[in-house]
């Protein structure tokens, strides 16, 4: 088991690594298993980023969400922990592949 939040070393592995975390947040995290969602809102277009080094959502189970989904699909793997993709070189990449993904996507639907 690992603890929750972090103790002193920001760096230590915890569940969430924020700060403070409320009661409801932790109740809420572990009833959240969004990959049980995948079967039932298939054939919809999936784009899943995720960051490597993430310790917030792993990225084996990631991966195996994506696995389990329907095309179309595409899986983008970011270097970096859970919020690097908001910030710098990954938020330019992730930003203009999900733009991409959703004028490709929703381009589509409009216009049919």
């Amino acid at each position: 088991m690992i603890p929750v939040v972090y103790d002193q070393d920001p760096a230590e592995a915890c569940a969430l690594p924020t700060a403070e975390v409320t009661l409801r947040s932790v109740e809420m995290f572990t009833e959240c298993e969004p990959g049980d969602a995948l079967q039932r809102i298939m054939p919809t277009p999936l784009l899943m980023v995720v960051a490597a080094e993430d310790h917030l959502t792993v990225v084996d189970l990631s991966t195996r969400a994506f696995a389990s989904a329907h095309e179309p699909k595409h899986l983008l793997v970011l270097p970096g922990g859970h919020f690097d993709a908001y910030v710098g070189e990954a938020f330019r990449v992730s930003s203009a592949a999900q733009r991409d993904w959703f004028v490709s996507h929703l381009g589509k639907a409009a216009v049919g």
